[in-house]
């Protein structure tokens, strides 16, 4: 249940990100295009997520731009010895045995010192070029799942999810507000990726895409 609504919640987010950047908008269109197709002429579509997963690096770098915005991930941990931890302040803070730490992934995802411009949605923030120039979204020092042996065990179906669900409805659908204006609406915390206050009404359309036979 958890899972499933971090994912309706993400797709929320995700959706909103790239629909109200046009060139974003654009950008992730120009990747999913012939990867979702109506089935058979039927009211269904077919989608290819692994290639979604693979060769789609905006789409995947907004999945993971919307985590680090959206979601309020945190680990707890016993200490079994004494540690050290020294402040920026220069401050040595001495905790102990048998305490618990609790560690909100928030504050390290929202740090200017680790993500420049943090409050601003950039959807290439994740994409870098590999050996073989292709271009790839890595999550890399973003810890949006947890650590260790907390961290969440259905990190790849509920991507995989998301991407999907996105794709099918930027592929399918020209959505718009309908007070014309795109604001981010306020959000509340959850148990993982924040939900919004207020629903967002769209105007719906239906696009034109390829069928398979």
């Amino acid at each position: 249940m958890v899972t499933q609504i971090n994912v309706a919640n993400l797709a929320f987010w995700m959706l909103f990100r790239i629909i109200s950047n046009p060139e974003t908008l654009k950008l992730v269109r120009s990747e999913i295009e012939g990867r979702v197709k109506r089935e058979n002429g039927m009211n269904m579509v077919k989608v290819d997520h692994q290639y979604l997963m693979r060769h789609c690096p905006v789409l995947k770098g907004c999945f993971f731009e919307a985590l680090r915005l959206h979601s309020e991930p945190w680990s707890v941990r016993k200490l079994e010895k004494d540690i050290k931890v020294v402040e920026k302040s220069g401050e040595l803070v001495l905790l102990k045995a048998g305490q618990y730490l609790t560690v909100p992934h928030t504050v390290y995802h929202l740090d200017p010192e680790n993500f420049q411009d943090p409050y601003h949605f950039n959807a290439k923030r994740f994409i870098s070029r590999e050996e073989n120039e292709k271009l790839n979204a890595q999550r890399g020092i973003m810890n949006p799942f947890g650590v260790g042996f907390s961290k969440c065990k259905g990190i790849a179906i509920a991507e995989a999810e998301c991407v999907s669900f996105v794709a099918c409805l930027l592929a399918t659908l020209d959505l718009r507000l309908v007070d014309k204006t795109w604001r981010l609406p306020a959000s509340q915390r959850t148990t993982g990726v924040t939900s919004p206050v207020i629903d967002c009404r769209v105007f719906g359309k239906l696009r034109n895409i390829q069928d398979t036979h």
